[in-house]
């Protein structure tokens, strides 16, 4: 490959064309590069140390290598139906031990898990001893633990409502009300709702692959059954939703992103146009809270519907569609160094490797490795023994932040007069030179975020769902969804068990609608608030 510094020696009429295939060959090179690393090369940003994967080369070959390294261990637990012999003949009960197989002595599942106690007894005829007759008895228990698992179970709730009256039948019968239910007259139980819509909008599980599994279990529920129950479950809990994405309007910042979802039957639009799933979530130190919202396009007119009237810090990637809310709410802008990052991480894969052609790579590492120092710097005040108030991170970023924000902005200059823009290394300066405004207004901002993840971490299990499902069907299951990964997605952040989540709000709720004539106050079943649902390690 020819460089700039070998130009000079090439006759004066071949230097253009000669420049010009030195420039494409880059440019390929640059392209094949990036390919490469996204079909072979590792998705994450970070760099990947792997310290717990011994003995070394045991990464594909685990089960086998660990099961070599074991062979020459003591045996660490009496295996099943063998008890210990140590002291046989001592007269004194010993102490019922309780461990796991592979556990060395340790127990090591959950306490509150429930047991099933197996005895495993001798006959009648082996508590005889053979030498000389006389009655074994007991003298202690070996206990071994077997993790096990028992399928979802199907089963019928019967309601028997008896009916009472004269005998003479001139007064009419009388009966016990209807139990308020989500969805009256339909056919399926609070449990059977919390499980389909755990299994569709946590796990991602499409509605023909429950169909198929009910079918296993011989029993008969249609995909078109579960898609109208979702619908209805969803009108059911709109206020509630409408009370989370209230919560985070309240607050003094918010995250906010959209991604892309089809729709088959959207008025006036073809089926392979997409639409899109907008989000926003509350910020760190506040009860996680996220909003879903279905729009049919990307415009700043649903940026706006969004926000609302939200007049505080939005959290956004580099879309201007945001723009123009924000300014007519009078609110303020942030970047997101995450994205800075990841496009310095595209442009340090795509270098190209070799004497005097590494100069773009070089460049690259060097803004990671100041960016990188950003995000230190605020995992440091988190862990430091400092004073946790908004007014204290601004003085410590301004300390500790803002001289390598200088760093980073003298580079940037310097490197666009340099840098041609048609590569991933001139992408990535022209995005922080567009985005340079609202980077840096971290700095002046207690309650800013240095990156937009918060809002990501909620965007990528909706994608992954997307992939499984591929497509909504109709706008009006667009906007269920949304309802519904509302409340999921955030009993989920907040820790909760979100089957037993949706039973509560199941069980509790149609009674409140039934029988209160006022409005119902929803506080007690925000996620935050539902500490009777919280999974077990995490209460």
């Amino acid at each position: 490959m020819i460089y700039e510094s070998d130009i000079k020696n090439i006759p004066e009429q071949y230097r253009q064309l000669f420049a010009s295939m030195q420039a494409s060959i880059i440019h390929l090179t640059t392209v094949n590069n990036k390919l490469r690393s996204m079909l072979f090369g590792p998705s994450s940003e970070k760099h990947l140390v792997l310290p717990h994967i011994y003995p070394v080369g045991t990464l594909f070959n685990e089960p086998e290598s660990i099961l070599d390294s074991e062979k020459n261990e003591p045996e660490k637990t009496p295996s099943e139906g063998t008890p210990s012999d140590k002291n046989p003949h001592n007269d004194k009960p010993k102490k019922t031990s309780t461990r796991s197989p592979d556990s060395g002595g340790r127990n090591t599942f959950p306490e509150d898990l429930p047991r099933i106690e197996i005895i495993c007894d001798l006959s009648e005829a082996e508590k005889i001893c053979p030498q000389d007759g006389t009655v074994l008895v007991e003298i202690g228990r070996d206990v071994v633990e077997k993790i096990d698992v028992k399928p979802a179970e199907v089963f019928v709730n019967k309601y028997v409502y008896i009916k009472y009256g004269k005998s003479g039948g001139e007064t009419p019968p009388v009966k016990a009300s209807a139990v308020p239910s989500v969805i009256p007259g339909a056919s399926c139980d609070s449990g059977m709702l919390s499980f389909i819509l755990e299994q569709k909008y946590l796990n991602a599980m499409p509605l023909y692959r429950l169909e198929e599994n009910f079918s296993q279990m011989n029993v008969d529920i249609s995909r078109t059954s579960m898609a109208r129950w979702a619908i209805q479950t969803a009108d059911f809990l709109g206020d509630l939703a409408f009370k989370i994405k209230n919560y985070i309007l309240s607050q003094k910042a918010l995250h906010a992103d959209e991604t892309t979802i089809q729709v088959l039957h959207e008025p006036g639009k073809k089926a392979q146009t997409n639409s899109y799933m907008w989000m926003i979530c509350s910020p760190e130190n506040t009860h996680p809270a996220v909003w879903f919202q279905y729009e049919s396009g990307r415009a700043g007119v649903y940026a706006k519907s969004l926000l609302e009237d939200f007049s505080g810090l939005v959290h956004t990637d580099g879309y201007d569609g945001y723009n123009k809310a924000i300014s007519e709410n009078k609110a303020t802008r942030l970047g997101c160094w995450a994205h800075v990052r990841r496009r310095f991480v595209n442009a340090k894969k795509a270098g190209i490797k070799g004497s005097g052609a590494n100069k773009y790579k070089t460049l690259a590492e060097k803004f990671l490795e100041l960016i990188q120092s950003l995000f230190k710097n605020e995992a440091e005040f988190k862990a430091g023994n400092f004073e946790k108030s908004e007014e204290h991170l601004v003085i410590y970023r301004k300390t500790h932040s803002k001289p390598i924000i200088d760093q980073i902005k003298t580079l940037l200059d310097d490197a666009r007069i340099r840098i041609p823009t048609k590569n991933d290394l001139g992408d990535a300066l022209t995005y922080l030179h567009n985005e340079w405004p609202y980077l840096i207004r971290f700095l002046d901002h207690g309650a800013a975020s240095l990156s937009n993840n918060r809002i990501e971490n909620h965007v990528r299990p909706f994608a992954i769902g997307r992939k499984n499902w591929l497509f909504a069907d109709t706008t009006k299951g667009a906007d269920a969804s949304a309802i519904l990964y509302t409340v999921i997605a955030t009993a989920k952040a907040n820790g909760l068990s979100v089957r037993a989540y949706l039973k509560k709000i199941f069980s509790e709720l149609p009674a409140l609608y039934a029988c209160q004539k006022s409005k119902i106050d929803f506080t007690p079943f925000l996620p935050w608030n539902c500490t009777d649902c919280l999974k077990p390690q995490q209460k």
